[in-house]
Formats: C-alpha cells, structure tokens, sequence
C-alpha cells in the first residue's frame, strides 16, 4: 500500500524569521516553505524558481495529486510522486525536499506550518471532524506510532507511520492523509514588517479603489510611474503586502478555487489618457444621479482574454466594435462578469501556460437584460437609454458596455492552471 504521508526533510529554514527580522525591502524567500531538487552527480541541492515553489506548494498541500510534471527552460521533463519525492527519468536530478517551518507556535508566532489530517471515503479525501483531527494532529506533532480514538461507537486505531486508519471490530482498513495547508504569499503578508513607518495601501487610502466612491481625479496610485515617452501605459506589479493585491485575489478566488489555479501576479495598469476618458464619463454620468444612486454607477468586473490581446487593451481599451469574437448573447459590446469563473473561459492558456485576466472599472449606471440585436442599450421609461446591458435584471452576472468610456482595465491579474506542469526554473 502506498503511503500518503507527506512531511518534510528535517530542516526547518525560517522558524526565526519573523516580522522583526524582515529588514525594508527584503522579504525571507522561505517564509514558511522551501522546494529543492538533488543533482544526482554531486548531490547539490538546488533551490527552484520562487513561482515554480509556489505551484509546487499548492499542488504538494492537495488532497487530489499524486504525481506531477516538472519542465524546465532546457525541455527537459520528469514526473514527481509527492508522497515519495522521487524524480523519474532520475539522470539529472533524482529527488524533490521540501523544507519547512515547524508547527510550533511558541518558536514561530506568524508563521507556523498548518497541517491538516483527512481520511478517505470513495475515492475523496474527507477532513476528520473533531476532536479527532485535533488528536490526530497532535499525535503527529509529538512523534507517536500510532492513534486510537472512538467514533460513532465505533473503536479505530491509526497507523501514523503506514498512514491507514484499521476499524478494530471488523478489521476494514483505510488510507489517511497527511499534509500541510496552502497558504499564499499575500495570506502571509499581513504579519511581514517592510520596513520602518511602512503602511498597506487599502481602498480606504488609494482613492478611487473602491468601486462605491465618487472618485474622478488623477489616478489615484501616484506612485506609478507615468508611461514614458512613445508609449500609452505602464504596468506596475502590484506588492502582496498592499491591500489591493489581498482584495483582488479574494475576488478572484471567489468562483476560482486556490486549488485549481494559482495567481503569479497582480498588475496595475496605469494609461493616463484612457483614465482621464473615464473619469471625465464618471463625472458627467453622476452628475445626472442622486448621491445615493452614484455608489452603485460602478462595479469592478472580471474580462478574460488571450494574450495577445492584453497590450491592445491596455494602449485602446475594451473595444464594443470587436464584439462577437466570444459570442453577442445580451448585445454588440465588450462583456464583463461578475465571477472570475465565467471569464476564465475566455481567458485562453498561451505559450508560456500563463492565462490572463482584468479586473476592470465598469460604469454599468442603469442596466437591462441585453438582447443580440442591440448595438447600444434601448431607452427606459424616461426617455433616457439604459447605461448597460446584462444577462437577468434582478442578479446580472454579466454586463454589456457599450462605449469604450465606460470601462478601464484596472488590474491585470496573470495565473496558471496548477493542472499545467510546474515550470522550475520560473
């Protein structure tokens, strides 16, 4: 029987790396976890690329993979069995380690190691209920061969060394999982310390990113720099440590599963001729509202694409004339969802397994369901149009624009499916 334990190599790098030992501008790249692989020539350790550690992680803490691929820049390719660590073909590199912080709350306050214990059930992998899984955990932590504890009537003993859990009366036998919890680098980012007087931005802080202000001014993230002469646009990687990249990703994974996809950046997008487009239609269009009516002119809306079409975008905006390229359903315009899922199917892999994602500002204002035919929306009760088209009047997910004015490519979020192979020189 396979064992399903998965654990690490005894080193633990960054038990003393907390908050007090982040000097400005430095982050420990082992914060809570570190992957390697084993030169079989010489048997040097080689550290991985930081986003190929980052897939890695999040594949290594799911319950659902087993074996996974390993490419590098060169073409080379091995397959890794994450409950044994081993690489086949083994010429090159023949293991996998992965360090990591022990658990121990009292030796590392922010960034102990969280481990969770499942049992399997048909083929899935189902978390114990307590107290079980709080004895299970605890039995783990100090070393024990075995476990036994009642349930349901019912008396089981746990082998923790061959992972499987035996039912003593009837003798049936099962596997059991144990491995750590994922935890991205901006769940993380909260307790690092950037330096002295250091502040998170927030959408309290940085005008105009929450979507239910009034902002119209310059754009808002001065820092920025403008876009150099000859060019329209400059993209900004957006730090983890900043709220926006917190907010974002949460949005995001709202609908797309950490365990399905796994975001290696967040981009600010900064065009000052298409902002000023945009905040000049904010303006007149709330103008024309009541003050209450304004906080619900905009929305932050999710726009997949390939990527060929990201530098377009970001130079000309969304463009309603290219509509039906991905379907016209609710009217000839550019089309913005609600759920990250939903534009995830326009979001094609490219080369390089990365896909591509805005999170845009909408002036959506007054909609109504769409219709294929409609090549601007149709007028309302009052003899004025409608602002938007959408799929249901009374919970839209998706929203028809049609004047390029009325959106802005805010944020670009770059991913990868964790089904794709982990890059390791990424």
């Amino acid at each position: 029987m396979q064992v399903a334990h998965r654990g690490h190599d005894g080193r633990e790098p960054c038990d003393s790396a907390g908050p007090a030992k982040q000097k400005q501008k430095q982050v420990c790249k082992h914060i809570t976890h570190a992957e390697e692989m084993r030169r079989k020539a010489d048997g040097v350790w080689l550290s991985i690329g930081t986003l190929a550690q980052q897939h890695l992680e999040n594949l290594y803490c799911s319950t659902s993979r087993h074996d996974v691929q390993l490419v590098d820049k060169a073409g080379s390719s091995w397959t890794l069995n994450l409950n044994f660590m081993d690489l086949k073909p083994s010429q090159l590199y023949d293991r996998v380690r992965r360090l990591s912080n022990s658990s121990d709350s009292s030796r590392n306050p922010y960034f102990p190691m969280e481990w969770q214990v499942y049992w399997e059930e048909c083929g899935e992998w189902l978390v114990y209920e307590e107290p079980v899984r709080w004895e299970l955990l605890a039995a783990f932590e100090k070393g024990m061969w075995n476990h036994a504890f009642k349930l349901r009537g019912q008396l089981y003993n746990v082998d923790l060394k061959t992972l499987t859990q035996r039912n003593v009366r009837t003798g049936f036998t099962r596997r059991i999982l144990h491995c750590p919890v994922f935890r991205p680098p901006w769940r993380l980012a909260p307790h690092l310390r950037t330096g002295p007087g250091t502040t998170l931005s927030s959408p309290s802080t940085v005008p105009g990113e929450d979507p239910q202000d009034t902002y119209w001014g310059p754009y808002p993230a001065s820092w920025v720099p403008k876009a150099p002469v000859g060019t329209m646009y400059t993209l900004a990687e957006v730090a983890p440590a900043e709220r926006a990249y917190e907010t974002t990703c949460t949005l995001f994974h709202k609908t797309l599963a950490e365990d399905k996809v796994l975001v290696l950046a967040v981009y600010r997008v900064r065009n000052d001729y298409l902002w000023q487009k945009y905040c000049g239609q904010k303006k007149f269009m709330a103008q024309s509202r009541p003050r209450a009516v304004r906080r619900c002119l905009e929305r932050h809306l999710f726009h997949g694409t390939r990527a060929s079409k990201v530098q377009p975008i970001c130079e000309m905006n969304f463009d309603p004339r290219v509509s039906g390229e991905n379907g016209e359903a609710y009217g000839q315009g550019s089309y913005f969802a609600v759920d990250a899922s939903y534009s995830h199917t326009y979001a094609k892999v490219d080369e390089a397994s990365l896909c591509h994602m805005f999170l845009a500002k909408v002036l959506v204002g007054r909609s109504v369901r769409g219709n294929p035919v409609f090549r601007r929306p149709p007028l309302a009760h009052d003899g004025c149009l409608y602002d938007s088209c959408t799929d249901y009047a009374k919970k839209p997910q998706i929203f028809v624009i049609f004047d390029s004015c009325q959106c802005y490519p805010y944020f670009l979020i770059r991913y990868k499916l964790l089904s794709e192979p982990v890059a390791v020189d990424s």
